[in-house]
């Protein structure tokens, strides 16, 4: 299995695609039925690698070659007809959506689990808890310069930030991640203030969940933004801040039932998209999906750090799966 835009061919059984993790781009047996390729979002890769390794042990011949890098690569890829299945942690954009069609593909977005961006900081940061009014004044557009925490409460949304050193370290352009950070916890605030909902332009960029997490613990006061299901494995060695959506609001964890409930302000669908059209050709694609919306899947789902469906978004995902399959 290989990390950061490169390749794992699952097949055969789980500890064999274990065993091969890291060192094989492909599969060195004949298939009896043509391998499968799906790209996309670095942050279901966990998911994925699981669930594609138990759909092996069910079915022997299953082979499914997985490129892991950012959402965007992977609807590109998807669009341009080069993978069977994308994984993307964001919706496709209009401009995504027109690709597809000049390509006469026809996507169907899946929700497979839910996920929470969190905002993490060195333990030795005394702050603990942040409204988007203050991610906004931090990480924001007009944040540009600020070389310390409490230079946000100039922007008025609070002034209770400490006055320590501020590097805001965030993941790549492409990534669903960082797109809904800016969207989410950015946009609202970015809407009443009148400015553009983007990152502040000296942010600094890193290739994937695991650095921003390397990159934090070299910075006493460091802010960084990462996916839960990434975040979990970090144990105390970080500190994952409560967030809420104002200051009137309560502080709330990024739990499953307080995404599901939208106490937590930045929450998300991870979802796989298939075509419409073709996914019915694709035996191991399909019953993949079938997987991970079944009972065993979103077990899965939660053994790997994401967040399962509630019960009325399994139904949801189930009934939509039906109507492609079907």
């Amino acid at each position: 299995m290989r990390f950061g835009g490169t390749t794992t061919c699952l097949g055969l059984s789980f500890a064999t695609a274990l065993a091969l993790a890291g060192l094989l781009g492909s599969c060195s047996v004949d298939p009896v039925r043509p391998e499968s390729r799906a790209a996309g979002s670095e942050t279901m890769l966990p998911l994925l690698s699981v669930s594609s390794g138990m759909l092996a042990e069910q079915e022997q011949d299953a082979r499914i070659r997985l490129n892991t890098s950012t959402s965007a690569d992977g609807i590109a890829l998807f669009c341009d007809g080069l993978v069977e299945m994308a994984a993307s942690s964001r919706s496709m954009s209009d401009r995504e959506k027109k690709q597809c069609k000049d390509s006469d593909r026809s996507p169907v977005a899946i929700p497979v689990a839910n996920d929470a961006i969190v905002v993490v900081t060195n333990p030795s940061n005394p702050v603990k808890c942040l409204s988007t009014e203050q991610l906004y004044g931090l990480a924001g557009p007009e944040s540009a310069g600020f070389a310390s925490w409490a230079d946000a409460n100039s922007l008025g949304s609070s002034a209770d930030l400490p006055d320590q050193p501020l590097k805001v370290l965030v993941p790549p352009s492409g990534s669903g991640t960082l797109q809904l950070f800016v969207s989410t916890a950015l946009g609202p605030t970015a809407e009443t203030r009148n400015t553009d909902p983007k990152l502040r332009n000296d942010a600094v960029s890193v290739e994937s969940n695991e650095l921003v997490r390397s990159a934090v613990l070299d910075e006493p006061a460091g802010l960084g933004v990462a996916a839960v299901s990434s975040a979990k494995s970090w144990k105390d060695s970080v500190r994952i801040l409560q967030l809420r959506s104002d200051s009137s609001a309560d502080c709330a964890d990024p739990t499953e039932s307080n995404v599901a409930s939208g106490a937590y302000p930045l929450g998300r669908s991870l979802s796989v998209i298939v075509d419409r059209r073709t996914v019915e050709q694709d035996q191991t694609i399909s019953d993949l999906v079938s997987l991970l919306l079944s009972a065993e899947g979103q077990k899965a789902v939660a053994e790997t750090g994401a967040l399962p469906l509630d019960p009325s978004q399994l139904k949801e995902s189930q009934r939509l799966w039906n109507t492609v399959i079907e």
